[in-house]
């Protein structure tokens, strides 16, 4: 699985794959790391726990969204869901994106979407 960038434009389609843990921030050592002033520097974290994907907020300046409710406690994540935090909003797939293939590499031009 992965988390795919859907918002802002400007970052569409960026992604971040998914092991047993996922924090994403501002934060040089985050897995996912944006650029974006209304995310903390440990915003959220997606975690595998028991077979499921929980995400969690991370004590963020300004929330963290699942499917446009604040997350309060561990909540399980699953495929389609998003996940919102500052301007950067995520979807859970279990597909690869359009811009790699399914090792995580980039894709020639040529090459068809999975």
């Amino acid at each position: 699985p992965r988390l795919v960038v859907v918002e802002p434009p400007s970052l569409e389609g960026r992604s971040f794959v998914l092991g047993d843990d996922l924090i994403l921030g501002r934060a040089a050592g985050c897995a996912a790391t944006v650029d974006d002033g209304h995310v903390s520097q440990l915003h959220a974290g997606v975690f595998r726990r028991g077979g499921r994907l929980l995400v969690e907020d991370l004590g963020s300046t300004n929330g963290a969204y699942l499917n446009r409710a604040k997350v309060t406690e561990p909540t399980i994540v699953r495929t389609g869901d998003l996940l919102r935090g500052g301007d950067i909003v995520l979807e859970l797939s279990w597909r690869h994106d359009r811009a790699t293939g399914p090792d995580g590499a980039p894709r020639c031009a040529s090459s068809r979407p999975v």
